[in-house]
């Protein structure tokens, strides 16, 4: 039986379809792009939020929701870049020249960054560089150990900037709250960021991240 080139393509069509609607290779696409979102969002962290890196982690987000419309990891993530975003929207100190007349970088430019900016990153300066002689004899700000940002009564936008300042000031492994939420939930993960310090749940994290210890910046 002779079959038309028409025929032979929609039936070819059909199966192309079928296999890119295969929910086995929907969620393998979906794992890589999650892989891509987390990695990216660590790099981000370390180079000052570039926007350049975050509207690119927002292309990886908006991948995952073309496949998934409902992803949450996707949807959470896309929140809390559009939040960084918004955070650093008016701030230019990455576009300040500096002249040789001035004797290092000045301690305040009001034209930068917020004050209030300056007020947490100065309060937040004194307590890194104090001692925690349980961890070590140096300041804090230089231990080398796992901890979780516990926002309490911070706004989405100043818990941000918060992380932003500990995240480039310090030499601890901040936990993101994707992968707290990864291992505990979303609900324990939220429940603990807010303060709500479980030790179940500390015990849960501290087995599958294989640490010894965890501090909780409060």
């Amino acid at each position: 039986m002779k079959y038309s080139k028409s025929v032979i393509l929609l039936i070819f069509l059909l199966l192309s379809n079928l296999l890119w609607a295969n929910p086995t290779t929907d969620s393998l696409k979906i794992k890589r792009l999650k892989n891509h979102v987390s990695s990216l969002d660590y790099i981000t962290r370390q180079i000052d939020n570039s926007k350049f890196y975050l509207n690119l982690n927002k292309s990886y987000c908006d991948s995952i929701l073309s496949i998934d419309p409902a992803n949450q990891f996707a949807l959470d993530f896309k929140n809390k870049i559009n939040l960084t975003l918004a955070t650093c929207d008016q701030n230019i100190n990455h576009k300040i020249e500096l002249f040789p007349f001035f004797n290092g970088f000045p301690d305040y430019m009001g034209f930068a960054d917020d004050p209030i900016e300056y007020a947490y990153d100065a309060s937040l300066e004194k307590l890194l560089s104090s001692k925690y002689p349980k961890v070590q004899n140096g300041p804090i700000s230089g231990t080398n150990i796992s901890s979780i940002v516990v926002r309490n009564s911070c706004d989405d936008e100043m818990f941000e900037i918060v992380n932003q300042i500990l995240l480039k000031k310090t030499n601890h492994y901040i936990i993101p709250k994707h992968e707290l939420e990864e291992i505990l939930g979303k609900s324990t993960a939220t429940s603990l960021i807010n303060g709500n310090v479980d030790a179940e749940a500390v015990s849960l994290l501290c087995e599958k991240l294989s640490l010894d210890r965890l501090e909780f910046l409060m």
